[in-house]
């Protein structure tokens, strides 16, 4: 609404102008367009404040008075927090996306509102890509935290061990000699005799030792498949964070030059 004085009415209901004489019909024009122009700005400055709530600082306007004496608000503006929020780019992220609602809330954004809106946008996009950033990092962390703590399969002993086998009953042939046993997978069991041409395995020692040796080895096997997984995830969130500072530095130095426009205003 205008403010001043409220304007002079004779008894005939003829506003009058500072003179005391009745406005023209040119001063009846500019009071007329006046009164809307003060409407417009004011709907616009109170739409910025209803959209930005906590982030939006009081109103403030530039008048003119009007040939009936009244000043009529020309121009205004509502001063909103833009900073970003330390420590948690998600807060800021969702702080952004608040400034650019305010800042398009009037049916007739001006180009200082446009402005601030894309500024506002590319701080939101910075963010994202920092706490995307984040994220990643915290899932490679808590990922090596997981390993460190699962149980390790203790090493099998790598001392030879000799196993020696059982006599037969009334046997006139040298009895069967397993020859010391490496626990190494490599390693193979061997049988020999002492003078006899005929070779035998003992079945209760011999098929033991080779299901414990087959155990071993697909033992061995799974180690090394999971030690390739965990290399190859490990180099695919390493270029995914690369990738996310690049992005990250190239955002920000984007978004500095336009850092200084932190008001909405028509």
């Amino acid at each position: 609404m205008p403010t001043g004085t409220s304007g002079i009415v004779d008894k005939n209901d003829v506003q009058l102008g500072v003179n005391g004489k009745p406005l023209s019909d040119e001063e009846q024009k500019i009071v007329d367009e006046l009164r809307r122009v003060d409407e417009r700005v004011r709907a616009h400055e109170q739409a910025h404040q209803a959209v930005a709530g906590s982030l939006a600082r009081a109103k403030s306007f530039t008048y003119v008075t009007g040939p009936d004496g009244n000043r009529y608000a020309t121009g205004g503006e509502v001063k909103i927090d833009t900073s970003a929020v330390q420590g948690d780019p998600e807060a800021t992220a969702r702080k952004m996306q608040k400034v650019q609602r305010a800042a398009l809330a009037p049916a007739d954004p001006s180009a200082q509102d446009l402005a601030v809106a894309a500024a506002a946008r590319a701080t939101e996009s910075a963010a994202r890509i920092e706490a995307a950033r984040l994220r990643a990092e915290n899932s490679q962390a808590n990922r090596r935290t997981s390993e460190s703590f699962a149980p390790v399969r203790p090493a099998l002993p790598q001392e030879k061990k000799t196993i020696v086998g059982f006599p037969t009953k009334q046997s006139t042939q040298p009895e069967p000699v397993i020859e010391s046993v490496q626990t190494d997978t490599a390693n193979a069991i061997r049988f020999s005799t002492q003078q006899t041409t005929e070779q035998e395995e003992s079945p209760s020692v011999a098929q033991p030792v080779a299901q414990e040796l087959e155990r071993i080895s697909s033992i061995e096997e799974q180690r090394r498949q999971q030690e390739l997984v965990r290399a190859a995830d490990s180099r695919i969130i390493n270029t995914r964070i690369a990738f996310l500072n690049d992005f990250y530095t190239s955002s920000q130095r984007a978004f500095t030059g336009s850092r200084t426009l932190l008001n909405v205003a028509v």
